[in-house]
This record gives C-alpha cells, sequence and structure tokens, in this order.
C-alpha cells in the first residue's frame, strides 16, 4: 500500500517515520487537517498502487525537505553530482551546502527540462532517479517512494524556493551518543535531532545519510539502525545541510564478565584506560619485562638504544621503583630534547628546500633549547605566531617559510593542522564534508596571514620573512576581502601598524581553546603509545571521535593547569601501567587495536633506525656539513643521508 506523503518542514507538527516531528502539541487547525488527511489516506489504500498524494498544509521547504533527499540518495556526494565539475552536465553542491546554488541548477538546468511545472511526473529530476530514463547512478529511488512523493509535489506546488527568513537547520544531535551492543546481530535504533534558526527542534532521523566509519564492526541501514557484526568499535556518522554528528558504537561478543580480574593503575591515565577495557571485556596485558621497558624507554625518550652499561645496571637492581627513576633520569637526558626538536621539525615541514641548511640548523636549536628547558607549550608557539626575519640569522623565521611564496591559505592550513589539529585544506574549495568548517572559517583563518611575505637578499643568497605594509585575502565566492576570523567565528580588526598575527596565537594557546591542548597531548600520546587518541593526530573531527574522550579530556586539563609543560604530560605517561604493559596479547585482547590493553609495537624512525645500527656495529655514519660524531636524530632534514631521505 502506498504511504502517505507529508511536507518535512518544521513549520508545523508533522509525523511519520521519514518527516521531522517538532516538539510541542499541533494547533487545532492542524488537528483538523489530520482528519481529513486520513480520510484521504483510507481512500488511497484501496486505489491501485500509485505515489504518495501531497499531504494537506504548508508547501515543502527546498532546503529542509529537497535539498536533503540529494544528499541522503547518495547524489550530492563527491563521486556523483557533488563533484567539483559535477556528472552529465549536472552539478549540486557537495553534501547540499549551497541550497542555492542547488536550487538554480535544479530549475533552469538542461534548458529547464528538470523541471515540469505542467506535469511533473516528467521532470528529468523524478525520470533520471527512478530510472525511467538512462542514468549512470542507476536507480536511487522508486516511484512509491515518499522521496519521489516528496519532490513530486513540491514540483506540482510551484517548485518555489523558501521565502526569506524561513528556519535552518543550526546543528543536529543523535541518540544515543554512545552505545555497547552485546552479541554479534544485535541492533540499535538512532535518532537525530535538530534544532533550527527560530529554536524549533525536530526529529529528522528520516533526512539524513548514515554511514559507518566500519562496516566491518557495526553496519547501519539507511532510517538509522546498526546492526553488530564482530567486536571492535565505529562510530556512524549522520549528516545533513551540513551539519555532521557521530555516535560512537562498541561490540561486545559477550555479556560483562562478572570475573573480571582487578588490575591495579599507577595514575588517572590508567584509571581511565582501565575502565574502558572493562566495559569492553577486555583484559589488558600483562606488566612487560625489565628488558622490554628498558630498549622501549630508551628507544621512545631518546630515540636511541640503551648502552651494554646501563643495561646491565637497571637489570641487576632490585630496587621496586627503579623504573621511575629511569624515566626521570631519562628525561633530564640532552637526547631527549634532540628527539622533539627533530620531530617537530618534520611536523613544521622544516626541509632543506624552504629554508636551507643554515635556517634549518638555526630553527632546530631554537627548537632543542626550548625542549631542554621544558619552556611551556603555549610560550613557544605565541614566539612562533609573530616570527619574522632572516631567515640565517633570525631563529625563529623559518616557521613560517613553508613555501617560497607565501600564500595565506597554505599557512592557514599549515597553522591549523601542525598545531590545533584540524584539517581545513578541503574548505578552501568548498564547505568541509565530514565537519563544520565552511569557505567563510577556512579564509577567514587565512585572513590573518595577507601581509605575510618573502624576498631575497644578498644577490638572492638569503631569505627573508617580513611584513608587508598591506594585504587582502578575497573570497572565491563573493569576490570581497575577508576580515580575519577565528574558528570559534570571532571576528577580528588589524588596526594600522598592528601585527594581528599576535593576537591569532594569543587564541590558539588559550586554555579555553577546545583545539589547542588537545592536539599537543595527542601527539605526545603517539609518539610513545604508538597510536593517537584521535588518529590521525591532525584530523580532529566530531565524525573521527577519540577512542578514550575522557582519557583525552584529561590529559589536555592537566595540560593547560600544569603550565603546558611536556615533560610533564611525557613523565605521566612513561609511569603509567598502560605505557608499561607487554606486547603479548592475550586471548581478550588480541584482536583490539586502539584502547593500548597491550603495547603495540612501532617501526623505529629513519634516524633511530641508522643512529642503532652505528651503536652496535661501532661503524660511523658520515654526513656532509656536519662533524664526524653527529647522530642522525640532531640533523633537522634527511638531505645528507640517502636513508635518512628515503626513509
Amino acid at each position: 500500500m502506498a504511504q502517505r506523503r507529508e511536507a518535512l518542514s518544521p513549520h508545523r507538527a508533522a509525523r511519520g517515520h521519514r518527516g521531522i516531528r517538532e516538539s510541542g502539541p499541533a494547533p487545532a487547525a492542524g488537528r483538523l487537517r489530520c482528519a481529513g488527511e486520513m480520510l484521504r489516506s483510507l481512500l488511497v489504500a484501496t486505489a491501485v498502487l500509485t505515489p504518495p498524494a501531497l499531504a494537506a498544509g504548508p508547501q515543502a521547504s527546498f532546503v529542509n525537505d529537497i535539498v536533503p533527499i540529494f544528499t541522503r540518495m547518495g547524489c550530492a556526494g563527491a563521486n556523483c553530482h557533488g563533484s567539483i565539475r559535477g556528472k552529465g552536465g549536472f552539478k549540486l553542491s557537495l553534501f547540499g551546502y549551497e541550497p542555492e546554488d542547488d536550487y538554480q541548477a535544479i530549475l533552469k538546468g538542461d534548458g529547464g527540462r528538470r523541471i515540469d511545472l505542467q506535469a511533473p511526473e516528467k521532470s528529468l529530476i523524478l525520470r533520471k532517479p527512478t530510472f525511467r530514463e538512462p542514468h549512470g547512478g542507476g536507480e536511487r529511488f522508486k516511484e512509491a517512494s515518499i522521496e519521489y512523493a516528496a519532490i513530486r509535489d513540491w514540483i506540482a506546488a510551484g517548485a518555489s524556493y523558501d521565502s526569506p527568513g524561513s528556519p535552518r537547520i543550526v546543528s543536529i544531535a543523535i541518540s544515543p551518543p554512545e552505545r555497547r551492543l552485546v552479541g554479534i546481530g544485535s541492533e540499535q535504533p538512532l535518532a537525530v535531532r535538530a534544532r533550527f534558526t527560530n529554536g524549533s527542534e525536530a526529529d529528522v532521523t528520516g533526512k539524513v545519510q548514515f554511514t559507518s566509519n566500519d562496516d566491518g564492526v557495526a553496519s547501519v541501514s539507511g532510517s538509522g539502525v546498526v546492526r553488530a557484526e564482530r567486536p571492535g568499535e565505529t562510530s556512524i556518522m549522520a549528516r545533513t545541510l551540513g551539519q555532521a554528528v557521530a555516535a560512537r558504537i562498541y561490540v561486545v561478543k559477550d555479556a560483562p564478565m562478572a570475573d573480571y580480574p582487578a588490575v591495579e593503575g599507577n595514575n588517572f591515565i590508567d584509571k581511565l584506560a582501565l575502565e574502558k577495557l572493562r566495559y569492553l571485556n577486555i583484559i589488558p596485558s600483562e606488566l612487560s619485562s625489565d628488558e622490554h621497558f628498558l630498549r622501549r624507554a630508551y628507544l621512545d625518550v631518546l630515540g636511541a638504544l640503551p648502552t651494554a652499561e646501563e643495561a646491565r645496571e637497571f637489570l641487576d637492581s632490585s630496587d621496586p621503583g627503579k623504573r621511575a627513576k629511569l624515566i626521570e633520569r631519562l628525561l633530564e637526558r640532552p637526547e631527549r630534547a634532540e628527539f622533539w626538536a627533530t620531530y617537530f621539525a618534520d611536523v613544521f615541514r622544516l626541509g632543506f628546500n624552504e629554508s636551507r641548511d643554515k635556517g634549518a640548523k638555526l630553527f632546530y636549536n631554537w627548537m632543542r633549547e626550548a625542549f631542554r628547558r621544558d619552556r611551556p607549550w603555549d610560550d613557544m608557539i605565541q614566539e612562533l605566531m609573530v616570527s619574522r626575519g632572516n631567515l640565517y640569522y633570525d631563529e625563529t623565521a623559518s616557521f613560517y617559510f613553508i613555501t617560497r611564496k607565501l600564500d595565506p591559505g597554505d599557512v592557514a592550513t599549515h597553522i591549523s593542522q601542525s598545531l590545533l589539529g584540524v584539517r581545513l585544506e578541503c574548505a578552501k574549495c568548498h564547505n568541509h564534508p565530514w565537519e563544520k568548517w565552511t569557505q567563510d572559517d577556512f579564509y577567514g583563518l587565512a585572513a590573518f596571514f595577507p601581509r605575510l611575505a618573502t624576498k631575497f637578499v644578498n644577490a638572492g643568497s638569503e631569505s627573508n620573512v617580513y611584513l608587508k605594509d598591506t594585504g587582502q585575502v578575497i573570497h572565491p565566492k563573493t569576490k570581497k576581502p575577508v576580515a580575519p576570523k577565528y574558528l570559534d567565528g570571532g571576528l577580528e580588526t588589524e588596526r594600522p601598524g598592528e601585527d594581528v598575527r599576535a593576537k591569532l596565537g594569543a587564541w590558539i594557546t588559550d586554555p579555553a581553546n577546545p583545539f589547542f591542548a588537545r592536539a599537543m597531548v595527542n601527539r605526545i600520546w603517539r609518539r610513545y603509545l604508538g597510536r593517537g587518541l584521535v588518529e590521525p593526530v591532525d584530523d580532529f573531527r566530531v565524525t573521527n571521535p577519540p577512542s578514550n574522550q575522557k582519557l583525552l579530556d584529561a590529559l589536555a586539563e592537566d595540560f593547560a593547569r600544569n603550565g603546558f609543560s611536556i615533560r610533564r604530560t611525557e613523565r605521566l605517561i612513561l609511569n603509567s601501567r598502560i605505557y608499561q604493559l607487554s606486547s603479548r596479547p592475550n586471548q581478550s585482547n588480541r584482536h583490539d587495536q586502539i584502547n593500548h590493553s597491550r603495547y603495540y609495537l612501532k617501526r623505529m624512525m629513519a634516524e633511530q633506525l641508522l643512529d642503532a645500527v652505528v651503536q652496535v656495529t661501532g661503524v660511523p655514519e658520515r654526513f656532509a656539513g656536519w662533524p664526524p660524531g653527529t647522530r642522525a636524530m640532531t640533523i633537522p632534514h634527511g638531505s645528507p643521508s640517502y636513508l635518512l631521505t628515503v626513509f
């Protein structure tokens, strides 16, 4: 029997599996209208199967009712009409981010053939997705579907665009935000609610597109029903009209263990990590042996192997606190600072082709000294944000010299990824498909850097990073200058003679910034544990949630509260039981890849590998332009060595 079609607009209390249900009682007129609709539905039920009829009431909203159909059915995806060039001469905005453009494409595109106001069923926008006419995307929905009825009835009502001031979705929330599914095949329906610009809220479960980050762990139907496939965890994403949200799903094979063993922790890291392991019925591995811990700690903290004498001294000791004492000694050694400086030379793209050898050495030495003194991370970044000068004489000038020509957009991407863990590059060309970031956000951040430029001096042998007197970033869509804008939405005004980068640095390093502290502790965690709580480490977004949100938040809070001390966070991690676990799996954790129920094996860095070979063989490696005895870990770029360049 055909289903009755209802307009999916937040203007009234529409009901139905795929419709929005707005909170609050329906008005009296609406109740009378519903009675008439019920009668019509009974008449339709006795007829031959035909597409659903339009319910009486306000016309459907193009933005809130029609555009989501193209996203949900895959038409507005990156591999279909939502691609940068569209498909088959028909281009939609990616995931419906630009409904005004979509309206023009549908109404006026292809000589007006996509819409037939006199005979809506003949509209190309209906014939193609129902496969009544050849369509490269195949059949997307049937003639008897709610989607077909919604589009047909919108056309029959005049195919108009929403009036100014019509409600728009400003955010969506998913329920439940996380759930443990016990047993393969168990299911959990998800619900999504939207908040609109007029303050109303409504159920939009039937309008969003659901996808799973890992179908092998948990699959999801088009209506939002999650099914457990195998033990593990994943995220289920829901997306509509530029809004995205995710639910965390955990799949366990059996009911919670009644005899889960007691595991002693050393600090808050263990408490939060072990809580989740118990929730997932995962028993952590045993503690690592002293031999394994010794090698692990030296390689992770110093990037080097212990000497034979250091190994004998540690292994022969019967002191129960010898691990904690070893950690303290390692954290004070100069090799630790060299390791961090080399790590951030990679993060900050300190390649030979950008800052050249002399500039790279100068910046590397500045970072090494800062890490040696455990200089607060926020203090370091504030200095880097306003850096400029000659690459050969000013220590931090190389920070911005990521390309020969400093493009404001490239600098914005560099800053957001390296310091905030946020990937903005998608928003350069279109609104971000997996996050809230828009082109306005991208060009607003880029607008902090249009005055930043480079010039060559001394016959081109040296480079300077400097600030021009003026500079603008032009929005590619509006063709107008863009004001500096923080990622939280606040605008900034640059006054004459002011370096607005200093204000951006203050915003970035503010303890209230939701990204800065989390991004750094996540990098520290990944360096020692082999996998970030958010992975990749520079891809924080709502659709890529942390493997342990409580642990990430606790580490970030402790980091900010204690003066952004990197050494303190390292100490916490190194002394935790989680870090000191064996890499040998047990029956319950052999498939765990993200919860650190055992120590995950890590590939050695090229610098670590080369230094280890030199140490074990006693055969030194010579680097062109560097004195004999130089460790690979102290070279800020890989150019002098074939091995470092390749690996």
